[in-house]
């Protein structure tokens, strides 16, 4: 269902770009030429129940206080002709989900940044006492090392999305109690995982069997689909996606400091573990460059040799010279006498 373009103020006639249960997204140009921006077209029946739409004109109200680059932009909602609209950054990249799609599951290094990311995100929603309530990897953007979180502020309080987003549902909301926070939370739990693994944690054959997983199922091993992820990723992941949302972690922040220190800590032991035999033997031996065993790893690139190798090599030709002339001697003075 695709809802008609309704006549905004300062902005051009707009291109549908997609269409999801809340509305149709348009890519609209501005008059003033200062570039395009991303416009919904709430449903016609959506718009029509008061409550929902007095909700949304609150939430987008709290949105637009947020300035963060991992936040898309809020610019405003209004009613023309009886359609409700929001207006807001058109976000360039790709999304979470088609990054996804094309490369599969991602390295445990770029997990950790995009959950980072994702968390600061969040952190500054909820700093404005604002969830999300739809964080999905459809609505995560990936844009030059960035992650820009989408749609802060336009999902429904009550409603569940049936088109994908059960996946990613926190057990309180499909038990039907209001979203809070620690929902968002749980929705960063099922996307660090699945980012991860490249499968959500629960699937089933209906969204009603998805979300009684989510209620009574234990979260899946990541060894089952890898065995690289670090034992201390693995229990942040499963703290998130604790079934009781006062198990979860306090905060979008204290997530974000876990991740540093996760960070830290991988790229001290990095700095601190010993070369590995191959590295060693190639220092060693990079004067008289012998040939490397099978199962060395492959020769780095030629670049300028050392200088300690210079002097370490002399030095050994000078000490076994001058061991060869004290050998020497002593052969000449034996067979003298």
């Amino acid at each position: 269902m695709i809802d008609a373009w309704p006549p905004l103020e300062g902005l051009e006639r707009g291109v549908s770009i997609g269409a999801g249960p809340r509305g149709t997204v348009y890519r609209a140009a501005r008059s003033d030429g200062d570039g395009d921006v991303a416009v919904l077209v709430v449903h016609e029946h959506l718009a029509q129940r008061r409550e929902l739409m007095a909700q949304l004109v609150r939430e987008v109200e709290l949105a637009r206080r947020i300035e963060h680059p991992c936040v898309a932009q809020v610019h405003r909602a209004e009613e023309v002709d009886g359609r409700w609209c929001v207006v807001m950054e058109l976000a360039g990249g790709l999304t979470l989900r088609q990054y996804l799609e094309a490369r599969g599951p991602v390295s445990v290094t770029e997990a950790l940044d995009i959950t980072k990311g994702i968390a600061a995100g969040l952190a500054a929603m909820h700093a404005q006492r604002l969830s999300h309530r739809n964080l999905t990897p459809e609505n995560v953007k990936l844009q030059q090392g960035r992650v820009k979180i989408l749609d802060a502020g336009t999902a429904p309080q009550h409603e569940l999305d049936p088109s994908g987003a059960t996946a990613y549902i926190a057990p309180e909301r499909a038990a039907g109690r209001r979203a809070t926070a620690q929902a968002d939370l749980y929705s960063l739990g099922t996307v660090l995982f699945e980012v991860l693994a490249g499968v959500p944690p629960f699937r089933a054959d209906t969204p009603l069997a998805v979300l009684d997983l989510h209620r009574r199922a234990s979260v899946p091993p990541l060894a089952s689909h890898r065995d690289d992820v670090p034992p201390v990723v693995e229990q942040l992941m499963l703290h998130l996606l604790a079934k009781d949302p006062d198990a979860r972690p306090p905060s979008a922040d204290e997530v974000r400091a876990r991740i540093d220190d996760i960070q830290s800590t991988e790229r001290v032991l990095a700095a601190a573990a010993p070369a590995p035999a191959s590295d060693r033997f190639r220092a060693v031996n990079c004067f008289w460059r012998f040939p490397q065993p099978h199962w060395a790893e492959p020769p780095s690139p030629p670049g300028p040799r050392p200088s300690v190798c210079w002097r370490a090599a002399v030095s050994r030709w000078c000490r076994w010279s001058v061991c060869c002339r004290r050998k020497w001697s002593r052969s000449s003075r034996w067979i003298a006498s």
